[in-house]
């Protein structure tokens, strides 16, 4: 029922520097040369005059100012949104599903996606020549053939080592037994916290992440009046809920009734996370409460 997937990622990038420099000039001008005017007298015969001395001019060397040699940040990770276009496996071509995508969400040390079907996340070390995946976790929703073929496939052969180029919009990712290439596409709009039905695919304990059969049931809508209502797919709950800054807090949390039966399970990590105040945020059509690092429920926008 619980499903955890680690993986190391070795990552080659480069940064390239520049050097400038500023020069200046010197400027001279000639001395400014006054004649008195002759006075009037009796005519003399002027002694024979001599050359004038000319002083030598030294000319000075411009002084030149070299810049420091500066080099770009390097480009560390392959932030951005991408979508699987084409898979070579083994030497094999992977066969894609319409209406199944498969895609990768690169956010500085956040790597997560749709593998086509659950989700996955994982939490990155970030390097100057690469990347190390020090955790993370795959939901365990039942997947229906082919889907579920193509998801064990892609991440079997995402890792455990790999490298990456970025060519425009075009990321090729290649591991050891596998090359996959994304295209780059728009970020998802962020879906609209009040009225949203959100619905629940996975949730996450010290064990890693987890999801069942039935846990869509999993519900929770905001409302205008800052109150909220939902299910954790077992039994039903209302609180309150304040936006502080882009984060979500929860309180006056009540819970009807108990549970019993396969939801318990899910149903106790809901319980706890709504007790620690949800501290949910939205990134595009997913909600994502993280009350602490090994406590954790996500969620995806529903119509």
């Amino acid at each position: 029922m619980r499903g955890a997937w680690i993986v190391g990622v070795l990552i080659i990038v480069g940064a390239c520097g520049a050097e400038g420099s500023v020069s200046g000039t010197v400027s001279t001008s000639a001395p400014l040369v006054t004649t008195s005017p002759t006075t009037a007298g009796p005519a003399m015969t002027a002694p024979a005059a001599s050359a004038p001395t000319t002083a030598p001019v030294t000319t000075a060397s411009a002084p030149t100012t070299v810049l420091p040699t500066t080099s770009p940040a390097p480009v560390i990770g392959p932030d951005g949104v991408w979508e699987v276009t084409s898979g070579i496996v083994n030497g094999e071509p992977a066969q894609l599903i319409e209406n199944a995508p498969i895609t990768l969400i690169a956010e500085g040390s956040r790597l997560s996606g749709s593998a086509p079907c659950n989700s996955y996340e994982f939490t990155v070390e970030l390097r100057k020549v690469g990347v190390e995946i020090v955790d993370g976790f795959v939901t365990e929703i039942g997947c229906e053939s082919p889907i579920a073929e193509l998801e064990e496939l892609y991440l079997q052969s995402f890792g455990p080592t790999a490298t990456y180029l970025i060519d425009g919009s075009t990321l090729t990712w290649q591991t050891p037994t596998a090359t996959w290439i994304f295209n780059r596409v728009s970020p998802v709009r962020a879906a609209p916290l009040i009225g949203t039905t959100w619905v629940l695919n996975g949730v996450i304990d010290e064990f890693g992440g987890m999801s069942a059969s039935g846990i869509e049931k999993g519900r929770i809508v905001f409302a205008a009046d800052g109150t909220f209502a939902g299910s954790t797919s077992c039994r039903d709950f209302t609180g309150s809920w304040v936006l502080v800054g882009t984060t979500i807090n929860a309180g006056d949390v009540v819970i009807a009734g108990e549970c019993t039966g396969p939801m318990a399970e899910v149903d106790d990590i809901v319980v706890q996370v709504l007790d620690e105040g949800l501290v949910a945020s939205i990134d595009g059509n997913r909600l994502s409460a993280r009350p602490s690092d090994n406590l954790g429920l996500d969620y995806f926008a529903g119509t």
